[in-house]
C-alpha cells in the first residue's frame, strides 16, 4: 500500500469513528463530516477532515452536556493519528499529527479540490480555480476527459455563450453546443474536446469527423480543442475550411483560464456595489421576498445573530453580504430583523461577502454550508438574541 492509499485508508477511518461515537452517544443527525480538501474560497489546505456540528452534537462538542462525554471525544482522537483544532462554535478541523503525511496530504488534497469546483459547477463562480489551472497546462493533462469538458463548458460560459452540455456517450462527436445571438438570429458552434496526452497527438480523420458533422447539420462554425496538438495535415485541413473550423490547444485553454479569473473576479466585485445592493434590499423588501435573507447564529453562551442579503444565486451557490440588524432592546437582550434600510454606506469588500453552498444531507434536508457556519433561510420572524455571557 503506498503512502496516498494509507492517508485514504486513515482518513476513511477516523470518519467512521467519529460517526461510530455519534451515533453511540445519541447526538443526532444534524452534522456534516466529510473530506474537505478546502474551504470553497480557498486553495487546498492540509486538512484531513471537517466536522459541521449542530443540535445535540453540538452542545457537546462544548461542553453543555458535561465534561464527560467532552473527555471522550478527545480522549478518542488521542488514540488516532490525528488532532482536531475547533474553527468556532459550530467547525472543527482535523489534521494529520505527522509532519510527514501532513504534508503528504496538502498535496493529495489539491487535486481533488480542482475535481470537486468542476463536478459542482462551482467554477462558474470560482476565480481561484481559473487562476490555478492558468500557471501550468500539467494540470489540465491531470484532468480526465470528462472533467475536462466541463472545464471548457464553464469556460464558454463565462464568455458569455449559452451551452449545452453533452451526457459525454453517444454525443454525435459533438461535446458542447454554443448558443449566441448576434443582429439576425441565433448562432449555434459545435465544439468537439478531446484531452489528450501531449504525445498523442490529434490526426486530420478527428478534425476531419467534427467538420463533416457541422455540414450535416448546416452549422457554419465550429472549435476542435484538446490538450494535445495537431499533425500539420490537421492543421492544413482546418485552414482550407476558411475559419469556420477553428483549432485550439493547451496554451489557448490557460489563456482563457486566465481571462475567466480576471472576468469573474470583476463580476463579483461588480455585485457588491453601494448602488446595486440597495436597490436589492429595497425590492426585497417591497416584494416581501424573505426568503433572500440569510442569516446564522452564534455564541457559546449568549446568542448572536448575523442577516446576509442573497446578491446573487447560482442554483447551487449563492454570494451573500452582511447586513444590519434592528434591535427592539439595548439591553443586550430582546429580538432583531434585518436592517432594510440598510445602506451599505461602510464599504463592502469582495471577501466580506460569503459563498454560501446549498448541500442536501442524507435525511433529505437542505442545508446552507457557509466557511464557518450553518445558514438558514430567515422566516420573516425576529430572532432572539441575548448578549449576556
Amino acid at each position: 500500500m503506498n503512502l496516498q492509499e494509507i492517508i485514504k485508508d486513515d482518513i476513511k477511518s477516523l470518519k467512521a469513528l467519529i460517526e461510530k461515537w455519534i451515533n453511540g452517544n445519541d447526538l443526532g443527525d444534524n452534522y456534516n463530516i466529510e473530506l474537505y480538501p478546502t474551504h470553497m474560497n480557498d486553495e487546498p489546505t492540509n486538512r484531513a477532515l471537517n466536522l459541521v456540528a449542530d443540535g445535540q452534537l453540538y452542545m457537546a462538542l462544548n461542553g453543555h452536556l458535561g465534561d464527560d462525554i467532552l473527555m471522550s471525544f478527545e480522549n478518542l482522537i488521542d488514540k488516532t493519528k490525528f488532532f482536531y483544532e475547533p474553527e468556532n462554535y459550530y467547525s472543527y478541523n482535523f489534521f494529520y499529527s505527522d509532519e510527514k503525511l501532513d504534508k503528504e496530504l496538502q498535496e493529495l488534497n489539491q487535486w481533488p479540490w480542482v475535481c470537486m469546483l468542476l463536478e459542482e459547477s462551482y467554477h462558474e463562480i470560482n476565480e481561484e480555480l481559473y487562476s490555478f489551472l492558468s500557471k501550468d497546462e500539467k494540470y489540465m493533462q491531470k484532468l480526465d476527459w470528462r472533467s475536462f469538458e466541463k472545464l471548457l463548458d464553464g469556460i464558454f460560459k463565462n464568455q458569455g455563450y449559452r451551452t449545452e452540455l453533452g451526457s459525454g456517450q453517444s454525443d454525435g462527436g459533438v461535446d458542447i453546443k454554443l448558443y449566441s445571438k448576434d443582429g439576425i438570429g441565433e448562432i449555434v458552434t459545435y465544439v468537439q474536446a478531446k484531452r489528450y496526452n501531449k504525445k498523442n497527438p490529434i490526426k486530420l480523420e478527428a478534425v476531419a469527423a467534427l467538420f463533416g458533422v457541422m455540414n450535416v447539420d448546416s452549422i457554419d462554425q465550429g472549435i476542435f480543442v484538446t490538450s494535445s496538438r495537431y499533425l500539420p495535415v490537421a492543421r492544413k485541413f482546418a485552414d482550407k475550411t476558411q475559419t469556420r473550423l477553428r483549432l485550439k490547444e493547451s496554451k489557448d485553454v490557460l489563456e482563457w483560464c486566465k481571462s475567466n479569473s480576471q472576468k469573474i473576479f470583476q463580476s463579483k466585485k461588480a455585485l457588491l456595489k453601494q448602488e446595486f445592493l440597495i436597490n436589492k434590499l429595497q425590492s426585497i423588501k417591497r416584494n416581501k421576498q424573505i426568503n433572500d435573507i440569510v442569516y446564522h447564529s452564534y455564541g457559546a453562551l449568549g446568542v448572536s445573530n448575523q442577516f446576509y442579503m442573497i446578491a446573487e444565486d447560482y442554483g447551487k451557490y449563492m454570494i451573500c453580504v452582511p447586513i444590519s440588524s434592528l434591535y427592539n432592546s439595548i439591553s443586550g437582550l430582546g429580538y432583531e430583523e434585518p436592517n432594510f434600510n440598510f445602506k451599505f454606506d461602510v464599504k463592502i469588500h469582495l471577501y466580506d461577502s460569503e459563498i454560501v453552498k446549498k448541500t442536501i444531507l442524507d435525511n433529505g434536508h437542505e442545508t446552507l454550508f457557509g466557511i464557518d457556519y450553518i445558514f438558514n433561510y430567515w422566516n420573516g420572524k425576529p430572532l432572539y438574541y441575548d448578549w449576556h455571557d
